[in-house]
């Protein structure tokens, strides 16, 4: 009995042995590597989501290929919504390709992702899918791209999201393209979206796109910060809201869409082919402060040198704008259609300047529709200056066309009246013979099953007659009854 009891003991010590000879072999996902491994390395790409779920945080996963390493259509997490950990993607010159149609990565709460090693990863979606592919998601976490080409054709290559804690321990996300990284994307490149408080985006490398990098923080305050060093942009950049932007030593020309604000620019360097940042202030109203800004162009907007100022819609009770000048008495006009920095505006040596609207009075213009409904966004409140012409909506009712629209003293407005005096105008459209009122019962209808509607504007008539110069016709059937929305152009009455 005893020696059997020896010779249980030799056998598990032998058995343990040998299971600690093999916890000592390099790392691999197809050896089954213990979750302590530091680094695992991987040639089946159907085992990368058991790697990052089996390193040690703070390790290792790299890549072992012969040619392509296709990742198919799956989705690879870092980290999730209870663990969170640290993870350095080796690409090891590997070229990474994906037909996924969703987020290719997703970094998770907490956690963190680095690259590197050269390489590339290619995101390839379907056509169904391009809205919705993205190369990486990035929630309150870490994403750092040290090197390699990375490309998608879906719409954003990196979605970060911050926090809307104002007080929250900055930062809770970092977006980082260093200088041996190129990102690009099908629309947008880096899109810094709500919540957006402790988002830091890093990018020292390259970054293109349609819109480069795009800020969207929504009313996060203080908002992102958005760092570009040295940087290579290919495309536009687009901000809104409370961001603060750093911008030095560009290697190309930047572009910024004109509708768009930089809202907080800092810094900007002249040196070499770095872009100058122009700060354009409108001043809507210095008197009354009554003006309503349209939110769409931003009241303050910072545009790079060789591009061209926004011009913004600002109303006031009977009063329009009748261009921006550089001076509150409009002795210098502002030209919008030559570039911030042409010396018909304010040159390269003023980099901030406020511009004046020259307001002029003009008459109010209403649109009764007079049972009809409106066919587009042409404004039914119109102020419109002396000389010129208020632009008519287009109009439907069931079974009627305009013939015409009225004022209050009984004169037809055609496309060719102007506006002679200042006092409000109220017109009224005239429906033809045999036009009939939407249903008391339902207001705002504008058909009724087997009926026609007929689209018009104001010295324009849209009928289903077939005649020269019909623009548009949309047939629907539906219920046996045909459907016509029409447009033409006829001589003004």
């Amino acid at each position: 009995m005893r020696i059997n009891k020896l010779k249980l003991l030799s056998a598990v010590a032998a058995a343990t042995l040998v299971a600690g000879a093999f916890s000592l072999l390099p790392g691999s996902v197809a050896n089954a590597a213990p979750s302590s491994s530091r680094s695992i390395t991987v040639s089946d790409p159907t085992k990368l989501q058991s790697a990052f779920d089996s390193v040690a945080s703070g390790g290792t996963v790299k890549l072992s290929c012969r040619g392509a390493f296709d990742l198919a259509d799956a989705t690879f997490n870092i980290g999730s919504d209870t663990s969170k950990t640290k993870v350095t993607l080796d690409l090891g010159g590997c070229k990474v390709t994906s037909s996924a149609d969703g987020s290719l990565f997703i970094v998770n709460a907490g956690s963190s992702l680095t690259i590197k090693n050269g390489g590339s990863i290619t995101q390839t979606a379907s056509d169904d899918g391009i809205m919705d592919a993205t190369l990486f998601t990035v929630e309150q976490a870490v994403l750092d791209l040290q090197s390699g080409t990375f490309s998608t054709n879906g719409l954003i290559g990196i979605d970060v999201a911050g926090t809307d804690n104002a007080k929250a321990k900055s930062p809770v996300a970092t977006i980082s393209v260093e200088s041996r990284a190129t990102l690009s994307a099908g629309a947008t490149g880096i899109f810094v979206g709500s919540p957006a408080n402790g988002i830091v985006v890093n990018v020292s490398g390259t970054v293109s796109a349609d819109q480069a990098i795009s800020v969207s923080p929504g009313d996060a305050v203080p908002g992102p910060t958005i760092n570009i060093t040295g940087a290579t942009i290919k495309g536009t950049l687009n901000g809104g809201g409370p961001a603060a932007w750093n911008i030095s030593r560009s290697k190309v020309n930047i572009t910024v869409d004109p509708q768009a604000s930089l809202a907080g620019v800092k810094s900007t360097s002249t040196q070499g082919a770095s872009p100058v940042v122009y700060q354009v202030s409108f001043n809507i109203d210095p008197n009354t402060k009554k003006a309503k800004p349209d939110p769409a162009t931003p009241v303050t907007q910072y545009v790079f040198g060789g591009n061209l100022v926004g011009v913004p819609s600002v109303t006031r009770d009977g009063l329009i704008v009748d261009g921006w000048c550089t001076d509150p008495t409009c002795h210098n006009p502002f030209d919008f259609t030559q570039p911030v920095d042409a010396k018909a505006n304010f040159g390269t040596k003023n980099t901030k300047v406020t511009l004046y609207p020259n307001w002029v009075s003009g008459a109010t213009i209403t649109f009764n529709l007079n049972g009809g409904v409106a066919a587009d966004n042409t404004p039914l409140t119109q102020v419109v200056a002396l000389g010129a012409s208020p632009v008519f909506p287009q109009v439907a009712l069931a079974g009627g066309q305009v013939t015409g629209w009225k004022d209050q003293n009984g004169a037809i407005w055609t496309d060719a009246t102007t506006v002679t005096s200042y006092d409000a105008v109220t017109l009224t459209a005239q429906w033809g013979p045999g036009a009939l009122p939407p249903d008391a019962s339902t207001p705002g209808s504008s058909a009724s099953s087997g009926g026609s509607v007929n689209i018009t504007t104001g010295g324009s008539v849209a009928t289903s007659s077939g005649l020269v110069g019909l623009a548009a016709m949309v047939l629907l059937i539906c219920g046996g009854g045909v459907f016509v929305a029409s447009r033409r152009r006829v001589a003004a009455h």
